[in-house]
């Protein structure tokens, strides 16, 4: 059992009841839905993936505040949630090093790109896709 379930079961001792706060769910509704935007990239600094997808980054530069149609926005929110559910899968393997882990290209000559890896898991690079 991971530290994470097993901190939840210690702490689940100590619960004397459970209410339900509209407040607090309205204003998580509220941070949930502005993970979905998407943030403006800095000027003169570009992603693997506006290089591997040159012509989104094209768009996205010219039309940042451009928001994304709700069907595709949903989809990208419950592919985050699957690679949550996926994190803490793989944090259980034995050989785990990391998650989201990050490639700046300034240390092989390319300063300016950045990327991640989704996880390492011993000597593999594993990416998540949905």
């Amino acid at each position: 059992m991971s530290a994470e379930v097993n901190l939840l079961h210690d702490i689940e001792d100590y619960v004397e009841r459970v209410n339900i706060d509209e407040s607090l769910s309205s204003m998580l509704r509220a941070i949930i839905r502005k993970q979905v935007v998407d943030r403006p990239s800095p000027k003169n600094y570009f992603f693997v993936t506006h290089i591997t997808n040159p012509a989104q980054a094209y768009w996205s530069i010219l039309n940042p505040d451009l928001k994304k149609p709700k069907p595709l926005a949903r989809k990208l929110a419950t592919g985050k949630l699957l690679q949550t559910f996926a994190n803490i899968w793989m944090r259980t393997l034995p050989e785990f090093i990391v998650e989201e882990g990050t490639l700046d290209g300034v240390w092989v000559g390319m300063p300016g790109v950045r990327g991640s890896i989704d996880y390492c898991v011993g000597e593999a690079i594993i990416e998540f896709k949905v």
